[in-house]
């Protein structure tokens, strides 16, 4: 009898310990998530550097690749390739309100404008929500379906990166700069949104790794691909050659079987 009470009693002292545990867990996990999330909307190289650091709370929801430069990143199939350049979580990560579904990473060369890198979240949410989740940042319209903040311009002049207030709707980076921007874009027909950093401009490769330490070896593997596909447009161009030369042989066989 007296055994069964101090065991009853032990169990309701431990019980609102194991509960003061699972709570003080949440908090850490929604800290972490908190860092994260927050290292994103810098759109530099600290995002990067945290999911390094707190690989753990975000395995759950989507692998991570860990480089050779111990640079923790997430992987999609080919940035260059619109079908391929995004992935799916294994379950919604959920962060104050916001359902954050899926990671893109885009990268797009465009002839006499520049180099443009886009990376981020799909959110199941509109960006009105979206505004008021990350109430801390000083959101402007950039046109009828995109919302902007903190927009930043790096050029020759001036390395350092500071405030562009001249950031126009459809207009490239000047010659020798580089900008930066943090926004939210509305996904045609649906309800969701992409809440996205985007680098653009004569962006070097050293100052794109610096901002973007995973395209270092993203990098290797498009040239990888692109080399590739000059082998097998060169094999092509080879056996076309080939088949255009022995179509002639055949021709003058012909023409000379025929006089």
């Amino acid at each position: 009898m007296f055994k069964t009470k101090i065991s009853a009693i032990i169990c309701l002292l431990l019980t609102p310990l194991s509960v003061m545990a699972q709570s003080n867990k949440k908090q850490i996990e929604s800290n972490q998530l908190e860092s994260i999330i927050t290292a994103f909307t810098q759109c530099d190289d600290q995002f990067f550097k945290n999911i390094t650091v707190n690989h753990s709370e975000l395995s759950p929801y989507v692998d991570l690749i860990k480089s050779d430069q111990e640079i923790a990143y997430i992987a999609v199939e080919d940035v260059e390739n619109d079908g391929k350049n995004s992935i799916k979580f294994k379950k919604p990560l959920k962060y104050r309100g916001l359902e954050f579904i899926s990671y893109q990473n885009i990268y797009a060369n465009i002839p006499s404008l520049g180099h443009f890198y886009y990376w981020g979240f799909i959110i199941n949410n509109s960006r009105n929500e979206v505004k008021q989740a990350l109430n801390e940042y000083k959101w402007q319209d950039y046109s009828d379906d995109i919302t902007i903040t903190n927009a930043q311009i790096s050029d020759d002049s001036s390395p350092n990166w500071r405030p562009n207030p001249y950031t126009i709707s459809d207009i490239a980076p000047k010659v020798g700069s580089m900008e930066k921007i943090l926004y939210i874009e509305d996904v045609p027909d649906s309800n969701q949104v992409r809440l996205f950093c985007t680098l653009q401009g004569d962006v070097t490769k050293e100052n794109l790794y610096k901002l973007r330490p995973d395209m270092k070896i993203i990098d290797k593997q498009l040239e990888k691909k692109h080399q590739e596909l000059k082998l097998k447009r060169e094999e092509k161009r080879a056996e076309r050659q080939k088949r255009l030369k022995q179509q002639s042989i055949e021709r003058k066989q012909s023409e000379k079987g025929a006089i």
